[in-house]
């Protein structure tokens, strides 16, 4: 059977175009669907385009995830250490410097003293948050923690006078 295409009417519906020809007894058949959008070349190009901006979304986060994480207002900037999941300041600093009592929320249960010393436990001002001294410096001091940015261990130097007290071994 020979088909003439004389007229043709395409139809829109929410995906699909159809494609209307009248054969020679001039009878409308659906003689193929189209799914719209671009050539195999186009759609190619496409892809190509959204990995590289997935690629590059990507790398921008890892970028920002190594910058100055967030602050408890105690001040520092936190330098990722490497990665860890304890997600709990008080456990992961008490098993840094072998204390086993309890020493409450942020350690504020437990304060033995206001000198800082190497290995101690640091009881910062405001949120309650607790973290192990490993350098005391003039005026600062280098601390090491657990949660202060979700699944890492992190370094930061925090002036002295943002502690409210230190839990010793």
């Amino acid at each position: 059977m020979l088909i003439e295409i004389a007229s043709f009417l395409i139809i829109n519906t929410n995906q699909i175009k159809e494609i209307y020809v009248r054969n020679a007894n001039n009878h409308s058949n659906i003689s193929s669907r189209i799914i719209p959008g671009d050539s195999t070349y186009q759609t190619g190009l496409r892809l190509e385009q959204e990995r590289k901006a997935s690629e590059l979304a990507r790398r921008r986060r890892e970028v920002l995830a190594r910058e100055v994480e967030r602050s408890y207002g105690t001040g520092g900037q936190a330098t990722k250490l490497y990665q860890d999941y304890t997600n709990n300041c008080v456990l992961w600093a008490k098993k840094q410097t072998g204390i086993s009592h309890p020493i409450g929320a942020g350690g504020r249960a437990s304060i033995q003293g206001q000198e800082p010393k190497v290995g101690a436990i640091a009881v910062e001002k405001g949120s309650p948050h607790a973290s192990v001294v490993k350098e005391v410096q003039d005026g600062y001091l280098i601390i090491h923690e657990s949660n202060y940015t979700k699944n890492w261990i992190t370094q930061r130097r925090v002036a002295i006078n943002n502690f409210i007290g230190f839990i010793y071994r």
